[in-house]
């Protein structure tokens, strides 16, 4: 039977068995027959199904018209929305859209999974066994995660594998109990969690190493724990939750020990509202992303004895609101209020009133200069303030895709009081300064120098150097900050379509 006069069947059987027919279903195949006592619909030889936006093929199809469920035998495609899967067999309920299928190669907006067997629940869930994933687009990928259970969750481009290992260049070098793979973590202006230990060194902890894993009960709570070692500190460790309570709510809870520092944690919520505002222009110099921004935040944060500025700080609350936008003149500006203890100096309540206002003025052949004003001031319960505000201008120019430089100048045109904190005082010096940067690009590597000096007698104040290694499927970073005599070396995760 020829496609036409299959079509011509199937619109004919339909129209007779209003019962039977699913609507804005068809199918298009070589040979189709019906078995009205079964209910059952066989199409063979090129099929093609297509529901709403939905479109399968197939070799050979079973609908079953009572159930609306489609079984597919040596071989398919489905596609819908960014999703396509390919398998051996499928067994699908079109109206709940739920299913398994066997022997499947899926991919999804840089996801590449595959596994020995599928189970969907509707669009929002995929559950797979045996299954490996990558976001790399070669061939052979440089990187893979091998897992016994592999969650994906395509709405919110999130991924969860279980009991696995982390494979590079076809060698299996990290055990992975669970880890958690998030494609929009870079509107979160954050990175995914790498499977390798971080290393570095400061002033306070000495060399260092730390490896990190991850935990998953749900798409709404999961969190890290940590193992380290530090040569001054001795060994710690501790753990993060992160809950989701939906676009706009979420938080962070920690707790931490080591050796030589004692316990320090705390819960740091967020409640974003207001419309979502213009975040700042992109460069392609920047290593990651401008997150995403809502006009208003509000931040309230409970902790003890947490590291600021190499001081333990406890905060027992306090509360942040701000403010912020991209207009033709942008701002930024926040109020607290909160109950700081700094450990071995006071405990005092605290107030601040922040304000920044810039805006870029666009200058032919000489880049973006921004002129901007900041004021920054803070009050004590002791009778004590601080006041220091600043005004300052910024030049932007790239050369060309590859340079890019900046010059900025800072004037503290108002110095009044002094913080009771050390935390706040760190490198702290009210005079005027010069910022000159540097940004390149080098074939995979992105770098950047940061440098900042005091006018009155020449010496730094910061000078900071960062190389990112972005090697097409997984990066490396490099930073060093000289006058904080700070070095860390991390590794993370990066997918072909970057």
């Amino acid at each position: 039977m020829s496609k036409w006069p299959s079509l011509l069947f199937l619109a004919l059987f339909f129209c007779g068995q209003a019962t039977a027919g699913l609507k804005d279903f068809t199918i298009d195949a070589n040979h189709i027959s019906y078995q009205k006592e079964k209910y059952l619909l066989e199409a063979d030889g090129s099929v093609e199904a297509v529901y709403k936006d939905s479109i399968l093929h197939g070799r050979h199809l079973l609908y079953n018209t009572s159930t609306e469920v489609v079984t597919v035998s040596g071989g398919f495609n489905l596609h819908y929305d960014a999703i396509t899967i390919e398998g051996e067999t499928l067994d699908y309920k079109i109206l709940s859209q739920e299913g398994n299928a066997s022997n499947i190669f899926l991919t999804y907006n840089g996801f590449a999974l595959k596994g020995d067997y599928l189970e969907f629940a509707g669009r929002t869930k995929f559950l797979l066994k045996n299954a490996s994933f990558t976001t790399c687009d070669y061939t052979v990928p440089h990187y893979r995660v091998t897992a016994a259970d592999i969650q994906l969750y395509p709405e919110q481009r999130w991924l969860v594998a279980y009991w696995g290992w982390f494979w590079l260049d076809g060698v299996p070098v990290v055990p992975l109990p669970t880890y958690i793979y998030d494609l929009s973590v870079t509107s979160k202006s954050k990175k995914n969690l790498p499977p390798f230990p971080q290393v570095g060194s400061n002033d306070l902890d000495g060399a260092y190493i730390s490896e990190t894993m991850v935990w998953h009960l749900n798409r709404f709570l999961s969190g890290t724990y940590t193992l380290s070692y530090a040569t001054k500190s001795g060994l710690g460790g501790g753990g993060e939750a992160d809950y989701y309570i939906n676009e706009t709510n979420r938080g962070n809870l920690r707790a931490y020990a080591d050796a030589r520092q004692g316990s320090y944690g705390g819960l740091t919520h967020y409640y974003r509202f207001g419309d979502v505002a213009k975040p700042p222009v992109q460069s392609q110099f920047d290593f990651l992303p401008q997150e995403k921004l809502y006009k208003y935040e509000l931040e309230t944060l409970v902790s003890f004895r947490e590291k600021i500025n190499y001081q333990r700080v406890s905060f027992t609350p306090n509360f942040k609101l701000t403010l912020q936008d991209d207009l033709p003149i942008s701002y930024r500006g926040d109020i607290s209020l909160g109950l700081v203890a700094e450990e071995g100096t006071t405990r005092l309540k605290r107030g601040g009133l922040n304000w920044q206002f810039s805006r870029d003025i666009f200058l032919n052949g000489l880049g973006i200069i921004s002129p901007n004003v900041i004021w920054n001031s803070a009050f004590y319960s002791n009778g004590t303030r601080w006041l220091y505000p600043t005004v300052g201008l910024l030049l932007k120019k790239e050369v060309n895709h590859n340079l890019a430089w900046n010059l900025g100048y800072d004037h503290y045109w108002l110095t009044e009081g002094t913080s009771p904190f050390n935390y706040e005082l760190y490198r702290f010096r009210a005079a005027d300064r010069i910022k000159p940067g540097l940004s390149f690009i080098l074939g995979d590597m992105k770098g950047k120098i940061m440098t900042s000096y005091y006018l009155d007698n020449g010496s730094p104040e910061d000078i900071d150097y960062s190389l990112f290694f972005a090697m097409h499927c997984y990066n490396l970073e490099v930073t060093y900050r000289a006058m904080r005599n700070e070095f860390s070396l991390s590794f993370g995760l990066g997918g072909g379509q970057t």
